[in-house]
């Protein structure tokens, strides 16, 4: 994401997020069993709601939907089912930075009461650092989001968009800035998940940067069309100022 906020196309056009997240989506969907099962075995609900009937759910770099709606539905199920008491209230929070676009993610919510069981709210950051007061979410999500760094590491390439094809020294910038980031990710979401609640998250990974694989070939080739554009803006300003 980096120190200038770079945020998912927003709206719900051609070129937007909402409707070119598929990839996205389908890996929210490969997870859908693995979150119920994580919920109904790991959730420690007597802990977790004490005595309150409010059950908050925190989506970590929600975008624009409609993605993170699936994700939220699955979650609330999951809990419904193991709670079983028709009393207990949710609210889910969507979270993301401040140039997302949350004029779209809250026109397309479904409408509360009928195709909505939870009450809605948006807080506005960078998870990688606080969200919210201590002890105060139930369940924190992530999916598809937790690949963005904090900043462009320092050292890195700028011309590299993946480690596929990088320097040593470029690779490393990346790995130490990762693990400076889930260091502070980890940190501040033990302070604020409730005890016995659960953080659930998914993203791409390999196992080692010398595993080959689709994605890394798709990416480079990517990167060779973005520092082709780069260069074209390039020239057509020097001309201009010419």
């Amino acid at each position: 994401m980096g120190e200038s906020i770079s945020p998912m196309n927003g709206g719900s056009g051609t070129y937007s997020y909402a409707r070119n997240s598929t990839w996205q989506k389908n890996g929210a969907a490969a997870m859908e069993n693995a979150l119920k099962e994580a919920v109904m075995e790991s959730l420690d609900l007597q802990n977790v709601l004490c005595d309150s009937n409010t059950f908050i759910v925190a989506d970590l770099g929600c975008s624009v939907g409609p993605n993170t709606f699936y994700a939220m539905d699955t979650i609330i199920e999951a809990v419904q089912r193991k709670c079983n008491k028709s009393s207990l209230e949710f609210q889910v929070t969507f979270i993301d930075r401040i140039g997302n676009d949350f004029n779209t993610l809250f026109a397309s919510l479904p409408e509360h009461g009928r195709n909505r069981n939870y009450f809605a709210a948006a807080v506005l950051g960078s998870f990688y650092g606080s969200l919210f007061p201590s002890s105060s979410v139930h369940i924190a999500y992530s999916s598809s989001a937790l690949n963005w760094l904090s900043k462009m590491p320092e050292g890195s390439n700028a011309t590299k968009i993946h480690y596929n094809g990088a320097p040593d020294a470029v690779v490393r910038a990346y790995e130490t800035q990762f693990e400076e980031d889930m260091e502070v990710f980890f940190r501040c979401r033990a302070r604020e998940i409730a005890a016995g609640g659960l953080m659930l998250f998914n993203m791409a990974a390999a196992p080692s940067r010398d595993v080959q694989h689709h994605v890394a070939s798709m990416l480079t080739f990517i990167e060779s069309i973005l520092i082709d554009m780069v260069k074209e803006v390039y020239i057509v300003f020097a001309l201009r100022k010419m």
